[in-house]
């Protein structure tokens, strides 16, 4: 497990970028905190299998991130955009896009 400091410096970013990231990742469950000797600092893990862990599945769940289901008016244009965004989901998942992050490291 890693800090936030530690992902940052490894990524070559700037550790508030980095802490946005890690809290958006620990909100979906892509990451899980764990405590550290220093009570004031965690470290961060996989919330879930390396070998379930892809690229599609981190894209899937920061998409979703906060979206409930709001009244909209249905229009063309939104079942368009709606098609769209479920054939671009079709092609990451069949493609490169689908892609372990462990086979990435």
């Amino acid at each position: 497990a890693l800090t936030a400091t530690q992902i940052a410096q490894q990524l070559d970013m700037p550790v508030r970028l980095a802490r946005m990231i890690i809290a958006d990742f620990v909100e979906t469950g892509i990451f899980t905190e764990v405590k550290t000797s220093n009570e004031k600092e965690y470290a961060y893990q996989p919330g879930l299998s390396e070998n379930e862990l892809s690229v599609k599945y981190i894209l899937d769940k920061i998409d979703t991130k906060g979206v409930n289901e709001m009244p909209i008016h249905s229009s063309h244009e939104l079942e368009t955009i709606h098609k769209v965004m479920n054939d671009f989901d079709e092609v990451v998942k069949q493609n490169k896009g689908n892609v372990l992050v462990k086979d990435i490291l």
